[in-house]
């Protein structure tokens, strides 16, 4: 295989504004969240701040790496996936247990808030970026980030939704 071969997701040029707007929109949810726990912000409005910065995020460095068209492919599958999962397991405990959200959490779609989804890509699209740099994939064609994926799962329950042992907007029943 020669070396010399260029590969099309590594070698695009983005504009020259959007370097600078990831950093903004990084520093922006780090800062998003700091200002939630700081101030104690409904969880609602954090993670509202920090959804909203990881979809523009994921928006803008999936535009410039995959294109839109490549990006917007990834938003709809990532939605779409996201909130039949998330409402399988509200109605029936599978796969990721029995639980509902509170009404804290804003509008819903079905079962599920807004929110969720836009986390659910941000997050999402973070770990498939972060799969592809550790294991040094070049050339866009990585299919098996799913661990990393679901690693964060565990970070946007807990984390972003309540507490450290169980979320404060997510019931159990059991």
């Amino acid at each position: 295989m020669s070396t010399s071969m260029t590969n099309q997701t590594t070698s695009r040029i983005a504009p020259h504004w959007v370097s600078p707007l990831l950093w903004l929109l990084a520093a922006g949810s780090v800062l998003s969240h700091l200002t939630s726990i700081l101030l104690h912000l409904p969880q609602a409005i954090g993670g509202a701040m920090l959804a909203g910065c990881l979809m523009l995020f994921g928006l803008f460095h999936g535009a410039s790496t995959y294109r839109w068209r490549g990006i917007a492919f990834f938003i709809v599958l990532c939605l779409g996936v996201s909130n039949a999962f998330e409402n399988l397991s509200i109605l029936t405990g599978f796969p990721f247990g029995w639980y509902h959200y509170s009404e804290k959490m804003g509008p819903r779609l079905f079962l599920v808030p807004l929110l969720i989804g836009p986390l659910y890509f941000g997050v999402g699209y973070l770990s498939w970026t972060l799969a592809r740099a550790i294991l040094g994939d070049t050339n866009g064609r990585l299919c098996r980030p799913a661990g990393l994926r679901n690693a964060n799962d565990c970070k946007l329950h807990y984390g972003v939704l309540g507490s450290h042992h169980r979320p404060k907007d997510v019931d159990n029943h059991r």
